[in-house]
């Protein structure tokens, strides 16, 4: 007798580690659809210790005057005119200069191409070059089943034309001994803007962590020209 078939809330109910490993394979976009997607799914705040990098980010994407992210609020105020620290409107401005570009909420699955303090510098499931795939990092802490459907659907109807499958698996990708049978938990299928989940009969691709491997600098992961031509192709798609 057949497996009752997985209802998506059987997947919901699955367990995952507080760190587990990433794998994402898919079909390659263009460089343009992938500057896209690098700027949409960035959560914007350039967390890098390369402070001339985060100084013309900032600068450009939120129009202040050049500032590292930890200067960020002081740089708004500066530019409102604010004489305290009104953290309501620095709060709104930065996010209208975000959703001027469509930026996506999400917890987990951001591309970290622009900058990145991380070891292993710039990483993401979207490559500047349009390459689809990633198997060198996890995602967390702790995240649900339940979490990562709910921002691969929004990616999804964001970007209709990506075709991937993604694994988490119930190891981190540096440590495949940490449990008895390491595997994947769950399988997400992405095309034509929806998101399936299936139970996994083996690895889509093997993780293992990974140094850092391309880029502009130990943590950029573009050039400043790149980044200018997303987030202007970006504001004039959403201007209102």
């Amino acid at each position: 007798m057949a497996k009752p078939k997985m209802k998506n809330q059987d997947f919901f109910n699955l367990g995952l580690p507080k760190w587990p490993a990433l794998v994402v394979v898919g079909e390659p976009v263009t460089p343009e659809q992938a500057a896209e997607i690098i700027l949409r799914t960035d959560s914007l705040y350039f967390s890098t210790n390369d402070r001339p990098w985060a100084e013309d980010l900032n600068s450009y994407l939120y129009d202040v005057e050049s500032c590292s992210s930890y200067r960020l609020t002081d740089a708004i105020q500066s530019k409102l005119g604010l004489a305290d620290r009104d953290w309501e409107k620095v709060s709104r401005y930065m996010n209208a200069a975000t959703a001027a570009v469509g930026r996506i909420p999400l917890n987990y699955l951001n591309n970290h191409q622009i900058a990145s303090s991380w070891i292993g510098g710039a990483h993401g499931w979207c490559s500047w070059n349009g390459e689809i795939g990633c198997s060198n990092y996890n995602i967390g802490k702790w995240p649900s089943v339940g979490d990562v459907y709910d921002e691969w659907t929004r990616i999804a109807k964001a970007f209709p034309f990506l075709e991937l499958k993604c694994q988490l698996m119930n190891h981190e990708a540096s440590d495949h001994d940490s449990v008895d049978d390491p595997g994947p938990v769950v399988e997400f299928r992405i095309k034509n803007g929806r998101v399936k989940m299936v139970k996994p009969e083996d690895y889509l691709k093997r993780p293992s962590f990974g140094g850092w491997s391309g880029g502009f600098g130990n943590e950029r992961g573009c050039n400043f020209s790149q980044f200018k031509r997303a987030v202007d192709f970006c504001r004039a798609k959403f201007k209102k």
